[in-house]
């Protein structure tokens, strides 16, 4: 019986290990999914413009088979895992009966106590079993679980600030720098620029060279990584988010 339980027991651990991984990448290609519907709800004249239907089309097709890939390998390691754990316990009261009918003849065991001795090792294993067979809603606990942990690292945005009554228009860099989180190289390093009220600058270069995230630090969607940004003086940091 001690070997039928540690058996059972193996093989769960081994399938929750596996569905770990495969969980991992079901959430990642769920990702990547909902990136590819919400590029097709959103730039829909760009794509149209830039006659990229059909690479979308094959992107997506490729993204479904991957996808149904990952969920019938998940669902074939499940149901593996509930065969064994179920033939286990057949195989165990097989042998239970086996030697105890065994015994019975030999006049060394009563048929009470087989009878009894086979409910309980059914009652024993079954524990075992529903821990073996809950692999699945133990992975995808973790991944929610895992994900939430992601939330707590997120910023909350600061609901309150000062706001300027009469704006001029006069915006600051000061030996600001921008670095994104897991990069080795700055996207901006000792920034120093005055946009005057009324000027108008115009910011050209590759892509990747910092545009984008520019503006974004503008907008106050992004905070520099070292220095300051000031809005008529005074520093974005203490601006109302709204404003």
């Amino acid at each position: 019986m001690i070997c039928f339980i540690v058996g059972v027991f193996l093989v769960g651990l081994i399938g929750h290990r596996k569905m770990q991984g495969m969980a991992q990448n079901i959430q990642q290609a769920s990702a990547d999914g909902s990136a590819l519907m919400g590029t097709a709800t959103r730039e829909a004249d760009m794509i149209r413009s830039f006659n990229a239907g059909s690479y979308l089309q094959d992107a997506w097709y490729k993204h479904i088979t991957a996808a149904q890939k990952m969920r019938r390998d998940m669902s074939g390691v499940q149901g593996m895992v509930q065969t064994v754990t179920q033939s286990a316990m057949a195989l165990m009261s097989v042998a239970v009966v086996a030697v105890g009918a065994t015994l019975v003849v030999m006049g060394q065991m009563d048929v009470g106590v087989m009878i009894g001795g086979n409910i309980l090792a059914v009652r024993a294993l079954q524990p075992v079993t529903k821990l073996a067979q809950l692999g699945s809603a133990f992975v995808k606990a973790r991944e929610a679980l895992d994900m939430f942990k992601k939330f707590e690292h997120v910023e909350a945005e600061a609901e309150i600030g000062s706001t300027i009554t009469n704006y001029t228009g006069r915006i600051e860099f000061r030996d600001a720098a921008f670095t994104y989180p897991k990069s080795k190289l700055p996207i901006f390093e000792q920034l120093n620029l005055t946009i005057d009220t009324g000027q108008v600058l115009v910011v050209i270069g590759n892509n990747g060279m910092g545009k984008s995230t520019f503006a974004r630090l503008l907008l106050g969607l992004v905070e520099p990584t070292r220095g300051q940004i000031l809005v008529d003086g005074l520093d974005m940091k203490q601006l109302a988010p709204a404003w």
